[in-house]
């Protein structure tokens, strides 16, 4: 039962690290020409805009330390529930807590 709870643990985080990563991208290179058409168009931005602006200006520089970090988040998340994912082998299943402390 444990773990099931940590396999879908993993894997709820690593969906999480992927859109984060994903958003960063977003953020970081492919919002600012949607900025770059609003201020052609001289739009006066809604408070929700000018928020998606700071962010993306936030991404834009902090992008090569986001990217590592929500990546290796997600790899490590990935792994985690991969092997919490695989059942024990039958030989540890048998065992007493006392034979492994002997080993």
């Amino acid at each position: 039962m444990m773990r099931r709870i940590q396999c879908a643990i993993a894997v709820f985080l690593s969906l999480v690290f992927l859109l984060l990563l994903a958003d960063v991208f977003y953020l970081a290179y492919y919002f600012p020409k949607t900025m770059a058409e609003w201020a052609e168009q001289g739009r006066h931005l809604a408070g929700l805009q000018q928020l998606a602006c700071n962010l993306s200006g936030l991404c834009q520089q902090f992008v090569l330390v986001l990217v590592p970090v929500f990546a290796f988040g997600a790899i490590g998340c990935i792994t985690w529930a991969l092997r919490t994912s695989r059942p024990l082998p039958p030989a540890t299943l048998d065992r007493t807590p006392q034979q492994f402390s002997q080993n």
